[in-house]
């Protein structure tokens, strides 16, 4: 069936992937929000292991601050007490235990439909691989902070199931197509995991090495910036990832979409002895962490992990103390303070400057930033969910040159839609103190209409503005930042498509020229041999007329070869149409079922076809045609295999999530390796002995696919069978 549209709040029903970048992640910081702050210590734990020192005493501080954590601890060990935990597991172990167990719990709530407990046994199994791997370089990737970095490098995945659960049960209805579930989360929402793990580690204070890893783990090694101090920890964990992948340990919903592990080897520094020895050692380091991986799983799925209440605000300010109060506020913000929140700590701190200090809930702050520009507003609340609204500005409206004015004359040239946030405050009955840089609005501040702003409000409020500049320039580099990454990260994948596509050209042009300059002598060749054939008569000679007979058959080989070529150098351009995908393959079946077969009998065609299975808008004949080279092929590895009867399935469906059709030709025999897979798209390559197939059946049919508008793709295993993917469009409503 057809995902359901994306009805998550915020959104309509146009593809996310039209809407601008900037408002999904505004989206997303928003609700962010929403979610429990970090584990106790786990920020701490974190730089402990990074720095390689003081694991204990942070270890120790962590299980005394949360009672759940000690708890699952101490049964992990099978004792009674927490402490007792870390003496029985050692620190190595009991840290490790710590670090799976304290994030895995801290996201409640339903979701999208991601199977939180098999992302986090991969995730487990992933920290463990990267530091078999790390224990196997230099000091540039310690083992501790690996095994933190591939634990922790999927942690986006939770944070956009979570914030964004209808839109994640879209991505997840599209995963295991053969694509990378980055690229379908960018197309989907907007943006991918990495980035929304990136906003909570800076959210949670996690050290920087850790939130490279998170943010940059799936760019290819060389679109990463040389001077990241964790490109060796995103290398390690890029290969980690894939040996976890590529043996289907728990979920990542990128299954179908593993790199070659040897490449990634290398590029990490890693010697191939080694990588065999680390893949080799996979089974026992996950036999070895069961009980640890089975803990975080149910943590994970009961979401019971260790959260800690939002702390109260609003207590132990002294009104018109503006020095200690400045001080409280520069403790409770730093360079990668959300900006809610600092609009929140800004709403605290003028609610305590105000003589009558107004309740909990009544103040708001904002803040104009972006590009284009938007005005963020939050309040100052007491530990019920915080209320956060994004919309719209325009900040080159004249600002109020007083130091409070009604926040109705303030807001209405202001905002793009006057009444935005009037659902959450009634700007008729506030007053507004406006912050402001050389004539521009940075912010303001909104209190309850009636209080008093007297004159020591004007420091902070010249104070808040110069904050609310510098964080200004601060998102805009770091969006510069992900843009550029994002950009490079693109460059990559077009440089590596743009050399495959002029290989391509390249053998095209050579088969065209190979066959028209072939075709020439051959049939001057074929012609004098066919007079020869044909001479009668006294004086003939017969044992020339058979070799003339030979050559001529030869030569008409030669000629379906050069004929071959050309059609692979220029195919005939599609005449598409609606296809009706049941009666299409059953004549697929038929014609397998007529065509000369090697030795063993004709393969077993069955045909499986979804009930409403709607149309394909393609060329019939050429997609018949497609299907048919892909079960021949299908019967001759079967053949080469010494099969005595093969079985191939002909399906047909909707597509999960892309609006299109599916169709697979799958068959039971031997299958492929990694490395037949991988080539058997390369024109030319074939497993078969010379002279029985000249490779140009799957390229040549990948081809015709492309000019339909759809895609190919393989999935293989040695002893699994084969299935081959073809994706094409439907017709335009």
């Amino acid at each position: 069936m057809d995902a359901p549209p994306n009805n998550d709040a915020g959104n309509d029903d146009r593809p996310l992937r039209q809407k601008p970048h900037a408002r999904q992640l505004d989206a997303l910081i928003g609700r962010l929000e929403s979610l429990p702050p970090a584990p106790p210590a786990l920020a701490d734990l974190l730089a402990a292991v990074a720095a390689d020192s003081g694991v204990r005493a942070v270890l120790s501080a962590a299980l005394a601050a949360d009672v759940r954590l000690a708890r699952s601890l101490a049964a992990l060990a099978g004792c009674g007490e927490a402490a007792e935990a870390v003496g029985a597991l050692g620190p190595e172990r009991a840290c490790e235990a710590a670090l799976c167990l304290a994030p895995a719990g801290a996201f409640g709530g339903a979701g999208g439909g991601l199977d939180r407990a098999g992302l986090w046994r991969h995730a487990v199994a992933t920290g463990l691989c990267a530091r078999a791997i790390a224990g196997r370089l230099s000091d540039d990737a310690p083992a501790a902070l690996a095994f933190a970095c591939g634990l922790l490098h999927d942690l986006g995945k939770v944070v956009l199931d979570a914030c964004l659960p209808k839109s994640y049960r879209r991505v997840l209805a599209r995963a295991g197509g053969g694509a990378s579930i980055a690229e379908i989360e960018r197309e989907v929402i907007g943006l991918d995991h990495a980035l929304a793990g990136r906003r909570l580690a800076r959210r949670w204070g996690l050290p920087a090495r850790v939130e490279e890893v998170i943010w940059l783990h799936h760019h290819p090694p060389d679109a990463v910036p040389a001077g990241l101090g964790g490109r060796g920890l995103i290398a390690v964990v890029q290969l980690a990832d894939a040996i976890v992948r590529r043996r289907r340990i728990g979920f990542s919903g990128n299954e179908a979409f593993a790199p070659d592990e040897a490449e990634l080897a290398r590029r990490a520094g890693l010697p191939a002895e080694a990588l065999a020895a680390v893949t080799e050692s996979v089974p026992d380091l996950i036999a070895g962490r069961r009980e640890l991986m089975d803990l975080t799983a149910e943590a994970a799925a009961s979401g019971g992990g260790p959260g800690a209440p939002r702390p109260t605000v609003g207590g132990g300010c002294v009104p018109g103390d503006l020095v200690g109060l400045m001080g409280e506020f520069a403790r409770r913000i730093t360079p990668a303070t959300p900006l809610p929140e600092l609009c929140r700590q800004i709403a605290r701190t003028f609610a305590a400057l105000a003589p009558e200090a107004p309740p909990v809930g009544r103040v708001w702050a904002f803040a104009v930033s972006g590009e284009p520009p938007r005005a963020t507003l939050a309040a100052w609340t007491d530990g019920a969910r915080p209320a956060c609204r994004v919309t719209d500005c325009r900040p080159d409206a004249a600002v109020p040159q007083a130091l409070a004015c009604p926040a109705a004359e303030a807001l209405r040239p202001l905002l793009a839609t006057p009444d935005a946030w009037s659902d959450l405050i009634d700007p008729e009955a506030a007053v507004c103190v406006p912050l402001r840089h050389r004539g521009r609005w940075l912010g303001g501040v909104l209190l309850p209409a009636g209080t008093r702003v007297d004159a020591s409000a004007a420091p902070a409020a010249e104070l808040m503005a110069f904050v609310l500049s510098g964080w200004a320039a601060q998102a805009a580099g770091e969006a510069l930042a992900e843009r550029l990454a994002e950009t490079s990260a693109r460059l990559a994948a077009t440089r590596e498509a743009l050399a495959q596509a002029e290989a391509m050209a390249a053998v095209g042009e050579m088969a065209a020229g190979a066959a028209h300059e072939i075709n020439t002598p051959l049939a001057v060749i074929s012609g004098r041999a066919q007079m020869l054939a044909d001479a009668r008569g006294p004086g003939a000679d017969e044992g020339q007329r058979r070799a003339a007979e030979t050559i001529v058959r030869r030569a008409g080989q030669i000629s379906d070869i050069a004929t071959e070529l050309l059609a692979f150098a220029r195919p005939a351009s599609p005449r598409p149409g609606a296809v009706d995908l049941a009666a299409l393959l059953e004549r697929v079946r038929d014609r397998a079922a007529s065509a000369p077969q090697p030795k063993p009998p004709p393969p077993a065609v069955d045909i499986e076809v979804e009930p409403d299975c709607p149309p394909a808008w393609a060329d019939a004949g050429q997609i018949e045609d497609v299907l048919v080279e892909l079960v021949g092929n299908a019967a001759q590895a079967g053949a080469a295999a010494g099969r005595e009867q093969l079985h191939v399935r002909l399906s047909a469906g909707r597509q999960a999530g892309a609006g299109g059709v599916l169709v697979g030709v799958t068959d039971d025999g031997a299958g492929m390796d990694e490395a037949t897979s991988k080539a058997a798209f390369t024109p030319f390559f074939s497993r078969r002995p010379a002279g029985r197939g000249r490779g140009l059946g799957l390229p040549r049919a990948r081809q015709v696919v492309r000019a339909n508008g759809g895609r190919m793709w393989i999935d293989s295993r040695l002893g699994e069978g084969t299935t081959v993917f073809v994706a094409l469009p439907r017709p335009a409503k």
